[in-house]
């Protein structure tokens, strides 16, 4: 029997107010109230940049909702997932020589395993490299590589049933992101999402000229994605992305 289940991605851009002067910082009060909605929409949410300041707002907010799980943002770049599946484990895998804006946020991704209907599929919850952080790095086409073949290896070890997905900070033609599914490809099937229209969200100041790449949120699976659509959400910097997966 094919199950299908749906997975949200959303970058929140949930930072203390004035860390970035961004519209989404000063209005987070109202959008600490209005994700959870939209959080609530789906069976699986992967949240990035969700700042340790916010945590007990939202465990508050999202009882009624997901079975929420997260890891300490101060240090693991605020990656949470959330889900109504049973979760079996969790376990951040830093990449140690990457940071996000400053170097006390080592970027890496999130593995959950979970079980539906008795079938185990792993969510990789992903925040890549941004092209605003070549101030503190060298090179960042080597660095983003370096970050993607870290991932590549990753999946390689996985058993079974698998997605990836969340902020990639960079758009689907990109040559690195070309790179990483002609290697993806050779693990077997993929089907994936880039999308065709804006994922940052125009509406944020910054989102307009600080970065050439607008359709960055992406996802990838050895599963089949029925469908995928952008909900055009004011919520943050990013609008949420959410897949409909068919499960073998």
């Amino acid at each position: 029997m094919v199950v299908m289940f749906t997975i949200l991605t959303l970058n929140c851009c949930l930072w203390p107010v004035g860390t970035r002067g961004t519209v989404c910082s000063a209005q987070k009060e109202e959008r600490c109230n209005i994700i959870p909605d939209v959080l609530n929409n789906t069976d699986i949410a992967i949240c990035q940049e969700v700042f340790s300041w916010f945590e007990n707002k939202w465990i508050h907010l999202m009882k009624p909702y997901l079975n929420h799980t997260w890891i300490d943002s101060d240090i693991h770049s605020g990656l949470w997932t959330m889900t109504r599946f049973t979760i079996l484990s969790q376990i951040f895998i830093p990449c140690n020589y990457l940071c996000l804006y400053s170097f006390t946020h080592p970027l890496g991704f999130l593995h959950t395993t979970i079980s539906i209907n008795m079938h185990v599929v792993h969510i990789i919850n992903v925040h890549m490299l941004t092209d605003e952080a070549t101030c503190f790095f060298e090179c960042f086409e080597k660095l983003y590589k370096q970050q993607l073949d870290h991932l590549l290896s990753y999946v390689k070890s996985l058993h079974g049933n698998w997605i990836i997905g969340g902020d990639f900070n960079v758009d689907g033609n990109d040559l690195l992101i070309q790179w990483f599914l002609i290697h993806l490809k050779k693990l077997g099937k993929i089907s994936y999402y880039h999308p065709m229209v804006n994922t940052c969200n125009e509406n944020v100041s910054y989102a307009n000229h600080t970065s050439k790449h607008m359709k960055v949120d992406h996802f990838y699976t050895n599963m089949e994605i029925k469908d995928c659509r952008v909900l055009y959400e004011n919520v943050s910097d990013h609008y949420p992305v959410i897949a409909t997966i068919l499960l073998p």
